[in-house]
């Protein structure tokens, strides 16, 4: 036992990080090699190899300090990879180039400076108990000065000793190895020598030298905002260059955007505050932050989060990619805001030890719920039944708790969106504040396998509209990300596969489809794409092939739909119409979204009408290969479109131009002259048009009367009452 017991006092270090690394093959993301688990090494074994050196470290001799301090850190290093490296073996593993960035930038820099911190406190203090306590402090005083950057200002990226970068959500896959992480350890390193050097100093001026260069190391963190390892507000209004202040809102907003635009947003902002703030019982609105950026690069650039828009209660911010009017995300991260108020801790979200470890469920349940009116292909309730069809809804207990994650994303969110409208619904606006407040779905008083039952026979009730249970099935294909396959490469892989096809390299764009399809086969998207791009490569044979393999697996129908209409337009791309048609009758026979299904109507018509028509509508939908289309062209077009006998749809299409550079009054002008359009998918995507450019123009009453009008309209109701509740 006695053996026993100093074998493991020996090799703490060691033996814990070769748990840590261990317990993290439980998981596929967190498992092997990159920034998670980075992160997690860095982090966690840190503060135990700091008090194990402080406490085991030699009294005597600057190299026998040293060496141990660099061997048992590296030692340690290597117990903790060992688990994951195995582990990578066996599951898919990508972008080992990457993974090795965030390694030795985190924990390979990281553990060693924790074993000099804790070194260093031996030596000052002597004794063993007092050097431990300081080693603890200094290394997780280093993460709770993380946590307050967190808190304090509006980035979500962290810069860390220990860990080396956390991105702030696990949820931003396209994370990649931030460049400014060079200049934060050449800082490190400042650090390490000024270390070093007080180890080994034997006379005042070896530890003079020391103390000039930790005043360096603390010169670069003094910059950290400059060289771009923390932000603030004066940063990024910097970059923006756009402030408008409202009544609630303050919207900071990119520099070029119109000034009436942005006084649009800012309106919109003010009135889903007090909204909100009314049905969740506050007594008074929060001012909210809202920033809008460029681009998702951007984003990621100035706070750190790019693909994934979010909120900072306890900062009253939300922070999202600029996006037409009205933004399709914006109630739901004030959601998030607003409803801090209602969560008295330090971060403003239900959870635990404060909101420090929060629960997502019941976060985004919360936000899902009062963002009803947000325009989807399903709302909660319907896709909550379309996965009760599909047997793939989680359980209540998951989607109120800390289990949400263990879900897809999308699945998750509609499932916790729709339970907690349920209960909205059942309970009252009063209720569910309630819940959130306390941070427990037992606030209500009623057992949660009660409830559960409840709601699943609510939603055996909920009606489905034809092809809902394919598009679910489509819309909620992503596994989670904590069981995706390699998934930072794949968005990686993705977004290159967009720049292949948005360039027309479509034999590179195959190229590139593959690479993504042999990590994961199960990407339905990429699968479209890659019919896409070889059909647009001229290689029809190999298209059809692709698109038979997919007939054969019985991929969803909105996936076959979108392959067939990719056929479709290569076919009428080269001249061949029937044939394309015959693509388009087919891909019209499957489910599909409302917009989808309306663009392949559009193309179908074309070629029925023929002769010029056909022609003109041919380069407007699928341009021409030598001569991308711009704006001025496209105007060219529907102008030779109407003089060719198609005036009601060249004014529909003209105005769609118009409305998407926000030039509102001119599209209502057009849309005016709109008559009767091809089919019932046309006409109800002008109403929508018209009713956004009366809203915008400010033409209240006609726009009130045109969206009680679309309540009728099962496809356009929940847009409608969206914006009554804006004219309310």
């Amino acid at each position: 036992m006695r053996r026993t017991k100093a074998f493991f006092a020996r090799f703490f270090p060691e033996l814990f990080a070769f748990a840590l690394g261990a317990a993290l093959t439980a998981d596929r993301l967190l498992g092997i090699p990159g920034p998670e688990s980075a992160l997690l090494v860095g982090g966690l074994v840190a503060p135990a190899l700091a008090a194990w050196t402080a406490g085991r470290a030699p009294k005597e001799g600057a190299r026998a300090i040293l060496g141990s301090a660099i061997l048992r850190a590296y030692t340690t290093l290597f117990a903790a990879v060992v688990p994951l490296v195995v582990h990578a073996a066996f599951v898919p593993f990508c972008g080992p180039g990457e993974a090795l960035l965030f390694f030795a930038y985190g924990p390979c820099v990281g553990l060693p400076l924790a074993a000099l911190v804790g070194a260093s406190a031996r030596k000052v203090l002597e004794r063993r108990g007092p050097a431990v306590a300081a080693a603890l402090a200094l290394t997780l005083g280093s993460i709770v000065l993380g946590v307050a950057e967190f808190w304090s200002t509006p980035g979500i990226a962290i810069f860390g000793e220990y860990a080396g970068f956390f991105p702030g959500t696990f949820y931003d896959i396209g994370v990649r190895f931030p460049e400014s992480m060079h200049s934060y350890r050449l800082g490190s390193a400042f650090l390490a020598a000024a270390l070093v050097l007080f180890l080994a100093a034997s006379d005042r001026r070896a530890r003079a030298v020391a103390f000039v260069l930790f005043l360096v190391f603390v010169a670069f963190r003094a910059e950290g905002e400059r060289l771009g390892h923390r932000t603030s507000v004066a940063r990024i209004d910097e970059a923006l260059g756009g402030v408008l202040v409202g009544e609630r809102c303050t919207l900071h907003y990119p520099r070029e955007v119109p000034l009436p635009t942005a006084r649009l947003h800012l309106d919109d902002c003010d009135g889903i505050v007090a909204r909100l703030s009314s049905r969740m019982g506050l007594a008074a609105p929060p001012r909210v932050d809202v920033f809008y950026y460029r681009s998702a690069p951007e984003k990621r650039e100035l706070m750190g989060a790019g693909q994934v828009d979010l909120a900072k209660p306890w900062r009253r911010e939300a922070h999202l990619v600029l996006d037409r009017f009205p933004h399709p995300v914006l109630t739901h991260e004030l959601t998030h805001v607003v409803g801090g108020e209602l969560v008295p801790n330090l971060f403003g979200v239900p959870g635990r030890l404060g909101g420090l470890v929060p629960n997502p469920g019941l976060i985004e349940g919360f936000a899902v719920a009062h963002a009803w009116e947000e325009r989807m292909d399903l709302e909660p309730h319907q896709a909550a039944r379309a996965l009760l069809e599909l047997d793939r809804l989680p359980p209540a207990v998951d989607v109120t708790g800390l289990g949400f994650v263990r879900h897809p994303a999308s699945a998750a969110y509609a499932a916790a969106g729709s339970f907690l409208r349920f209960v909205m619904e059942r309970f009252g606006d009063a209720a569910l504040s309630k819940v959130y407040a306390e941070g427990s779905i037992e606030a209500l008083g009623v057992p949660l396998a009660e409830l559960e039952a409840t709601y699943r026979d609510f939603l055996r009730g909920v009606s489905l509209p034809e092809g809902a249970v394919a598009l679910a099935a489509t819309r909620f294909s992503r596994p989670s990300v904590f069981h995706a396959a390699c998934p930072h490469e794949t968005t990686s892989l993705r977004a290159k596969l967009a720049a292949d096809l948005a360039t027309s390299d479509f034999e590179l764009a195959v190229e590139t489809a593959d690479a993504i399809l042999a990590i994961d086969d199960t990407d339905l998207g990429v699968h479209v794409d890659h019919v896409r791009a070889l059909a647009a490569a001229g290689r029809f044979d190999e298209a059809e092939r692709a698109h038979a393999e997919m007939e054969s697996r019985r991929f969803p129908g909105p996936i076959l739909a979108r392959s067939l209409g990719h056929l479709g337009d290569e076919r009428w791309r080269r001249g061949e119409s029937e044939m394309a048609r015959a693509h388009y009758e087919a891909a019209l026979a499957l489910p599909d979204t409302d917009d989808a299904a309306r663009n392949l109507e559009v193309r179908r018509y074309a070629i029925e009408r023929g002769g010029e028509v056909e022609s003109i509508l041919r380069k407007l939908l699928l341009g021409e290969p030598d001569f991308p289309s711009d704006s001025v062209y496209v105007v060219h077009l529907t102008r030779a479109l109407a003089e060719a006998g198609e005036p009601s749809l060249a004014a529909y299409l003209e105005a769609r131009q118009l409305a998407m550079r926000d030039r509102n009054d001119a599209a209502l002008a057009l849309l005016s002259r709109v008559g009767d359009l091809p089919t019932q998918r046309l006409r109800r995507e002008a109403d929508r048009m018209r009713l956004r450019a009366l809203y915008t123009t400010g033409r209240y009453e006609e726009a009130r009367a045109l969206a009680r009008r679309l309540l009728a309209d099962p496809a356009a109701a929940r847009e409608a009452k969206g914006y009554l509740e804006r004219l309310d």
